[in-house]
C-alpha cells in the first residue's frame, strides 16, 4: 500500500549515495539552481545509474526548496519526487494522485520503453511568478505562452513544473496532462497525436465545438495541424487544433491496437503510415469522419 512508501523518521526512501561535494555542478539563474548534469553524473559515475538519479535529484530538490522559500519540502513516493509548498499531509496525498495516475496512463499507453533513470521529479511553485521565474530559465523571452504547467525536456532531466491552484481538481488535470508527455518522451510522436491523448487523459470531458472547428479549418485547411505548427500559432487554429486532435485521438483510444500505433507513428508522416498499418484506416478519412467531405489529406511534401 502506498502509506508503506514513506518512513517517518527520514524523508527519503531509497538510502543515498556519498557523493561528497557538488560544487560546481549547477548554473544559477533567476534565484534559483539549475543541474549540470553531466558534471553531477561524472562525480558518481561509478555507482548504478538508478541510484545514482535518485541522489542527484534529492540533492536538486534540496537546493531547490532552500531557494524557493521556508515553506518548500520535498517528498517521495515509489516512483516520483516532488518539490511543493503543501504540508506533509497535502504533499502524500499528491504523491498517491501521481501513482495512481502513473499507473492508469501506463496501463493506457504501454509504453515501450522508459525515460532514462531515476524518478518523475514534479516541481510545484507556489503562485505564477515564481513559476514563470523558474521556467524562464529554459524559455527565452518571448517564446512561452500561458500554462498552468508544463513538461520541460531541456537541461538535461525531463521534468514537470507547474504551481499551486486554488482548485485540486484543475491541479490534478495539469498533472495528468503534463504526466502524459512525461511518459511519451521516448516516443517521436506527431504533435496531434501526443496533444490529444494528454488532453483526453488529462483534462475532463468537455463539449466538442464541432461547429466553429469545422468553418476554421475550411478556411484554413489542415497543413498546420498535421505537421504540428498549428499548436505553435497565436491565433484561431491553435484552439481549435487542440479540440480536433482530442477529438480524433478520442476516436481511437479504445482501439485494441492503440499501442502499436503509438509505437510506430513519426511526426515525418504525421502518423499516416501507422495509422494505415494498425487501425486501417487515412488521416484524410479520420478527420473527414468529424469535418465531413473535404481535401483533409496531409500533404507530406
Amino acid at each position: 500500500m502506498f502509506w508503506t512508501w514513506f518512513k517517518k523518521s527520514t524523508p527519503t526512501i531509497r538510502p543515498l549515495l556519498d557523493l561528497g561535494s557538488l560544487d560546481g555542478c549547477w548554473d544559477e539563474e533567476h534565484g534559483f539552481s539549475f543541474p549540470r548534469w553531466m558534471r553531477l553524473v561524472e562525480r558518481g559515475q561509478e555507482h548504478p545509474p538508478e541510484a545514482l538519479y535518485w541522489t542527484l535529484t534529492h540533492a536538486w530538490l534540496q537546493r531547490l526548496a532552500a531557494e524557493a522559500g521556508p515553506q518548500f519540502r520535498q517528498d517521495e513516493s515509489q516512483h516520483f519526487r516532488l518539490l511543493s509548498p503543501f504540508s506533509e499531509r497535502k504533499a502524500r496525498g499528491q504523491l498517491r494522485v501521481l501513482e495512481d495516475l502513473r499507473l492508469r496512463l501506463m496501463r493506457t499507453l504501454q509504453p515501450h520503453s522508459r525515460v532514462g533513470f531515476g524518478p518523475h521529479v514534479v516541481l510545484i511553485f507556489r503562485d505564477v511568478d515564481q513559476y514563470w521565474r523558474y521556467c524562464s530559465h529554459f524559455h527565452p523571452e518571448g517564446e512561452s505562452g500561458i500554462s498552468s504547467g508544463m513538461c520541460i525536456y531541456a537541461g538535461g532531466y525531463v521534468h514537470v513544473a507547474g504551481y499551486e491552484m486554488a482548485s485540486i481538481d484543475t491541479l490534478h488535470s495539469m498533472l495528468a496532462h503534463e504526466m502524459v508527455h512525461v511518459l511519451m518522451t521516448p516516443y517521436d510522436l506527431p504533435v496531434w497525436v501526443e496533444e490529444g491523448l494528454a488532453q483526453l487523459l488529462g483534462e475532463p470531458a468537455r463539449p466538442l465545438p464541432l461547429n466553429e472547428m469545422r468553418a476554421c479549418w475550411s478556411r484554413h485547411g489542415l497543413r498546420t495541424f498535421w505537421n504540428g505548427q498549428a499548436f505553435r500559432t497565436a491565433d484561431e487554429t491553435q484552439s481549435n487544433a487542440y479540440e480536433l486532435a482530442r477529438a480524433l485521438v478520442g476516436m481511437m483510444i479504445e482501439h485494441r491496437h492503440l499501442a502499436a500505433f503509438l509505437r510506430h507513428a513519426r511526426k515525418r508522416d504525421a502518423g499516416a503510415a501507422s495509422l494505415r498499418e494498425h487501425l486501417g484506416g487515412e488521416l484524410g478519412d479520420l478527420a473527414a469522419s468529424l469535418l465531413g467531405p473535404g481535401s483533409w489529406a496531409p500533404d507530406l511534401r
